[in-house]
């Protein structure tokens, strides 16, 4: 009787063990895990080799890569080349609006936003924005698009179907990266202020100043619009702060 309890025992464990290694096995698999690996030759006429800001188009299945002087597009999916945008000066950020088929590149170098065709990828114009053009994002609430100048401290806001500037807003800091809920709020990180500033996508003002500490010197931004959740990611101290996007 003990050796068949010590059995039993002895079989409970084993299915145990089975389960949990198993468990573990299935959590490997679909955890994240490299995929591939994509290299690129310098870019022409750079006079340093960076990449700054990964756009992805998620309807159209691109990525837009923002190198040095060029924007390289890639294929989401199989990571074939669908073209390169070139002849920048210090490109940073990609913002689509597929509404008005229609590309917005910040050209930092150059002081000013380059207006490309999504299909053909060809330049189609440019609009002036400022020194240090940096981040940019497509607000489809208000048909504009928010081009981030980080030295002067102020967004250049163009109509996305013109191309024309319609406004510049003095944003009291300097900022970074910036996001669109597409119901007329744009939230962007102000990073030497450590805080995040809201603006009104159609009277272009400021609405709110959220501060985010303990975090400090906020950088990448991204948001969960479904839930209405802001994710801010600082980097003095490094730390991710989670906001309501509401209050």
């Amino acid at each position: 009787m003990e050796s068949s309890r010590i059995r039993r025992i002895a079989v409970g464990i084993f299915l145990f063990l089975l389960v949990a290694l198993s468990g573990l096995a299935l959590a490997a698999a679909g955890s994240y895990h490299l995929l591939n690996k994509y290299s690129f030759p310098a870019a022409a006429g750079s006079t340093r080799e960076y990449f700054d800001y990964i756009s992805v188009d998620s309807a159209s299945r691109r990525v837009y890569v923002s190198h040095g002087t060029e924007i390289i597009v890639l294929d989401a999916d199989t990571g074939a080349s669908a073209g390169v945008i070139s002849g920048l000066k210090q490109d940073h950020g990609v913002a689509v609006a597929a509404e008005f088929r229609r590309g917005f590149i910040t050209d930092g170098g150059q002081g000013k936003v380059v207006i490309f065709d999504l299909k053909s990828l060809k330049v189609v114009g440019d609009a002036k924005a400022d020194t240090d053009a940096d981040s940019i994002v497509y607000d489809p609430a208000s048909k504009r698009v928010f081009a981030m100048n980080g030295d002067p401290h102020t967004s250049t806001v163009i109509d996305a179907k013109s191309g024309k500037v319609v406004g510049t807003i003095d944003l009291g800091g300097v900022p970074e990266f910036a996001v669109a809920d597409g119901k007329g709020s744009v939230y962007v990180n102000i990073e030497d202020k450590n805080e995040l500033a809201v603006i009104d996508s159609q009277s272009l003002k400021i609405k709110s100043r959220w501060a985010l500490a303990p975090a400090g010197g906020p950088t990448g931004l991204s948001m969960d619009l479904e839930h209405r959740r802001l994710f801010s990611a600082g980097r003095n101290p490094q730390m991710l702060v989670v906001m309501d996007a509401d209050n």
